[in-house]
């Protein structure tokens, strides 16, 4: 069976289609004797007849050879239309595009906005947006499980191309009844560790310095898995949340407040992209509406927080 090829079904094909062996091997531009020995080799090969000779050259199917054209002829009609089939494909992997992204990136305005660009210029796009932690991200798009990654710097696979979107620094999140919420800006130092919140995947915990309690060993804050968690805690007046502003410019509508963090903790936000720049158009196009999108965000926050130093 292994030695049966595509011409050969495709002469079987034609002879079924005819009934004529001249006629068919015009057909498919081969000469008689050629389209004969064909249908011989597939018929030693499947291990009967499919047609009866007839005098004139015609043919008769035979039992076998009608169940095997049924069998065959959808796979055929697939062989036929794979040039569309394969341009099908071509277009739609043009137009796939998988975003990896942490938390603070996924639910930020920039992608928000960069991805409303995006549809609105490419319609037809698909998009897979993704949750991946930080210290997985680089290797999701090093390994072509997505696109395109949105994450906080700095970023040290060699494989990698990265794009500077906005620096940042940290903020601090209360309820707008809490007690420090009409403060200037807050620091460690105002907020007793019992009311700190911190999530777990972030790294701005381990940039917190209290002057106070040098030798001791304050109550630990609290701690979450998401930062949305910890803004819902916040929101309720159940503690003060240190996090990326990118989150909580996010979720304003959840009646919070946001207050300047002394002193700064800068954390810069990028797109990382394979040096093999896998996603043709669609990404680069991506790649320029979080570019434009982030300046506007970055306007908006320095002119309500100050530029980071």
């Amino acid at each position: 069976m292994k030695n049966i090829n595509v011409q050969q079904l495709r002469a079987f094909h034609a002879l079924m289609k005819i009934g004529h062996m001249t006629r068919a091997a015009e057909f498919l531009h081969v000469a008689q004797p050629t389209i004969s020995r064909q249908l011989q080799l597939l018929e030693e090969s499947l291990g009967f007849r499919t047609f009866d000779r007839k005098s004139g050259g015609r043919l008769t199917p035979t039992k076998e050879g009608q169940l095997l054209f049924e069998q065959l002829e959808r796979t055929l009609t697939t062989l036929d239309a794979l040039p569309e089939i394969s341009r099908g494909i071509r277009h739609y992997e043009s137009r796939r595009l998988r975003v990896a992204a942490t938390t603070p990136a996924l639910n930020s305005d920039i992608l928000i906005n960069a991805v409303a660009a995006l549809r609105e210029a490419n319609p037809h796009s698909t998009l897979h947006l993704e949750r991946v932690r930080r210290e997985n991200i680089e290797m999701v798009v090093a390994n072509a499980e997505a696109e395109i990654g949105f994450c906080a710097m700095p970023i040290a696979n060699s494989a990698l191309d990265v794009v500077p979107l906005v620096s940042t620094r940290a903020v601090a999140v209360v309820a707008p009844f809490h007690r420090l919420a009409d403060r200037p800006f807050l620091s460690i130092d105002d907020v007793p560790s019992e009311e700190l919140i911190l999530a777990t995947t972030a790294t701005i915990g381990g940039r917190l310095q209290r002057r106070d309690h040098v030798d001791d060993a304050p109550p630990p804050p609290v701690r979450v898995h998401l930062v949305l968690t910890g803004l819902r805690l916040a929101a309720a007046g159940l503690g003060v949340l240190v996090c990326d502003p990118l989150t909580a410019t996010a979720f304003r509508a959840q009646n919070i407040r946001i207050l300047p963090w002394r002193p700064d903790i800068r954390i810069d936000f990028c797109c990382i992209v394979s040096k093999e720049r896998r996603g043709g158009v669609v990404l680069d196009e991506l790649v320029q509406h979080l570019r434009r999108s982030a300046g506007d965000w970055q306007t908006a926050f320095e002119a309500e927080f100050g530029a980071p130093t």
